[in-house]
């Protein structure tokens, strides 16, 4: 099962460089708290912020599969994008940390890439 978890990663369109294997686990350790489990923006840390963190499963730039925009959202961090309180991940994670963070949050949007199971990770 774990291998066949991987054949997914093969349909990803060539504008996203990302893994979403790779990303789940940042997202659970820096995202998940604000963003939640299934990237609604209702997890624990999200009433503490004066704007809503994203809801991954409506977001429009994944929907528009403007990859290189949630990469550039999610790299300089709210303050500079968009006002929220979100860090600038691009301080903490190298680039292709970000990109597994846009490839794993592009399989909460329906549609976009094949849902992502964590299964025994």
């Amino acid at each position: 099962n774990r291998a066949l978890s991987y054949i997914p990663a093969l349909t990803y369109p060539d504008e996203l460089p990302g893994s979403a294997i790779a990303g789940h686990g940042n997202y659970v350790l820096r995202c998940q708290c604000c963003n939640g489990p299934l990237g609604l923006g209702y997890g624990p840390g999200a009433e503490t912020l004066d704007l809503a963190p994203a809801n991954f499963a409506q977001d429009t730039l994944l929907a528009a599969r403007d990859f290189q925009a949630a990469f550039d959202k999610i790299r300089s961090g709210g303050g500079g994008v968009h006002g929220s309180s979100m860090p600038a991940w691009g301080i903490m994670f190298d680039d292709g940390d970000v990109w597994d963070l846009v490839a794993y949050i592009s399989t909460l949007q329906p549609g976009v890439l094949p849902p992502f199971d964590a299964g025994d990770r």
